[in-house]
């Protein structure tokens, strides 16, 4: 076990915040990108593959450059370490979660 992997070492400026901006950018990717239509996300786990990677792509590239555009200017915390790794890591296991359930659980009648 590596403890280091699951503790923050620098804490993070407004984590309720961030989680609901974390979730909010997510919903909103997935439903730009059509990614909560049952057509597309019970082709199989390789379609689910890709669509998992579409959301977890185009929200860690809103995200995190948002986060660098803002401390460009002053306004956020611009990418330290602690609020990537928050980011990529959060998403990272909130696509793992939704490839398996696109994988694994029957189809919505």
């Amino acid at each position: 076990a590596r403890p280091e992997w699951f503790t923050a070492v620098e804490p993070l400026s407004y984590p309720v915040l961030q989680g609901l901006l974390l979730a909010g950018v997510w919903v909103a990717c997935s439903n730009a990108l059509h990614l909560y239509d049952p057509a597309r996300t019970r082709g199989g786990v390789a379609a689910a593959l890709g669509l998992c990677t579409a959301s977890w792509g185009s929200s860690c590239a809103l995200i995190l450059s948002s986060l660098w555009a803002l401390g460009q200017n002053g306004l956020g915390p611009d990418l330290v370490g602690s609020e990537v790794d928050f980011f990529t890591g959060s998403l990272s296991v909130m696509c793992a979660w939704r490839l398996l359930c696109i994988s694994v659980l029957p189809p919505i009648e």
